[in-house]
């Protein structure tokens, strides 16, 4: 059982600094469970952070597990989510769900949306993840 865990937790260290590594332009990665708790993170650029407290960090990250959760209970009548996109003044939002657990990245706000969502697609392959919201119910 704790080689299962040591596994997954490197997984999970893995695909952060992989997508920070090879996507220019993103200030933080972090990968949520679905009640909103940080499993990992990796910062880059932490300017648009460093403002926040550690409960609206907290918050924050409560807020996008909780609207994954909600879009999900619409994917039999409108299709599964892929990915979701929120577009602040200082920055864009990307939340991926897979598994049981979300990928939030944090980017430039002047990043192409189309171009990063490709990049972090390919990224997901190469990595052999496949974005689910449960296991079972595929997404990507």
């Amino acid at each position: 059982m704790a080689s299962l865990s040591l596994e997954r937790s490197l997984n999970v260290a893995k695909v952060c600094n992989n997508i920070i590594s090879f996507i220019p332009g993103i200030h933080f990665v972090s990968v949520i469970n679905k009640n909103g708790r940080m499993i990992d993170t990796k910062l880059s650029d932490d300017s648009n952070t460093k403002n926040l407290t550690q409960q609206e960090l907290e918050m924050l990250y409560i807020q996008r597990a909780l609207q994954t959760c909600m879009n999900k209970e619409l994917d039999k009548k409108l299709g599964s989510l892929h990915y979701t996109i929120s577009v602040r003044d200082s920055m864009l939002e990307f939340i991926f769900p897979f598994n049981n657990e979300i990928i939030f990245i944090a980017t430039n706000n002047d990043l192409s949306i189309q171009d990063t969502v490709r990049q972090i697609s390919e990224l997901f392959k190469e990595l052999e993840l496949k974005t689910k919201i449960e296991i079972g119910d595929e997404i990507a």
